[in-house]
């Protein structure tokens, strides 16, 4: 029994370990495409983001990002499809785990 509960925690803890550094490379993205977004670098920031996406798709404010860059690209239709989708996304997660503020940035 005690074994059981032993490999249990230590295949828990491996897969934690393992989405630990899937959110912090996406976070790293995200920086990186906010950072080249600033310096207006539209196309790259948009694979930053698309990146971040990647690794975590529940990802609201990379996807609002990538909206960003796509509206600057003149794809509009693909900016409004990324508003769309980091609306719905914080929807799904709920008011416990999305600023406030931030969904209505992503309205306006």
């Amino acid at each position: 029994m005690r074994a059981a509960l032993a490999s249990f925690l230590l295949v828990v803890s491996l897969l934690n370990a393992g989405c630990t550094e899937a959110l912090t490379y996406a976070n790293k993205s995200r920086d990186e495409g906010v950072r080249l977004y600033n310096d207006r670098y539209y196309a790259d920031a948009a694979g930053a983001f698309r990146n971040a996406i990647r690794q975590d798709p529940r990802d609201y404010r990379s996807q609002y990002w990538l909206a960003l860059c796509y509206d600057e690209l003149k794809q509009h239709h693909q900016a409004f499809s990324m508003f769309r989708t980091s609306l719905d996304v914080m929807t799904q997660l709920g008011p416990n785990f999305v600023e406030g503020d931030f969904r209505q940035q992503v309205l306006d």
